[in-house]
């Protein structure tokens, strides 16, 4: 029978926020320890969510989403790109949610 708790598979999970700065290649700190398997990324006013213990549960996602990470390591995930802002999650102003587990 499959496992669907992350919890009961090994995984840990964070969850934070952002404000972004339209730089390119921002380092977000996950506080994962390990680097993530998956890292979910949404404007905080475009989704309702919950991280309750470690399994995540993601309500509603904004039309056309294509919020880009850059590949993460033990520390961070890295977001904005020069070339769109908006599409990669680093627009100036804009708060930020994520949640990583790793």
């Amino acid at each position: 029978m499959p496992v669907n708790n992350p919890a009961e598979k090994g995984m840990t999970g964070t969850e934070g926020s952002y404000v972004g700065d339209a730089s390119a290649n921002k380092a977000i700190a996950h506080n994962l320890g390990t680097t993530p398997k998956l890292v979910v990324i949404f404007r905080s006013s475009d989704i309702t969510y919950a991280l309750n213990g470690l399994v995540g549960y993601i309500f509603q996602l904004p039309a056309g989403s294509s919020y880009s990470v850059t590949i993460p390591d033990a520390t961070s995930f890295y977001v904005g790109n020069a070339a769109s802002y908006t599409n990669t999650a680093n627009e100036n102003a804009i708060t930020y949610k994520f949640v990583a587990l790793g």
